[in-house]
């Protein structure tokens, strides 16, 4: 599926360090965290299958294109199916550091 690659940067950028994977959709089974890890989480699902969260700065929404074992993990690449940002400036970063989930703090002038 082609795709704008000026956009997929911008999506990119609304990522802290690389692209990390919260939730995923596998053999009919949301993965991400366990239980009914979406139940109370305002959310939306792509055409793929996975959850994505309402308020989220990007998404990219992706199906498997490769698996490689890779020691005691699983390494899956995917294949881009939509990427999207908001530009919303009410919308802030969600962090997590110290094992604690954290907002970074509005810049004062």
């Amino acid at each position: 599926m082609p795709f704008d690659p000026m956009l997929f940067r911008q999506v990119l950028g609304r990522f802290a360090t690389g692209v990390t994977v919260v939730t995923t959709h596998h053999s009919g089974t949301k993965h991400g965290k366990e239980g009914d890890q979406f139940a109370d989480i305002p959310h939306f699902t792509k055409a793929t299958g996975c959850p994505v969260l309402d308020e989220c700065l990007a998404y990219i929404d992706c199906k498997v294109w490769a698996r490689f074992d890779v020691g005691d993990h699983t390494l899956f690449v995917g294949e881009v199916q939509e990427a999207a940002l908001r530009e919303d400036a009410n919308l802030k970063p969600l962090l997590f550091y110290a094992s604690k989930y954290r907002r970074l703090a509005d810049e004062t002038p």
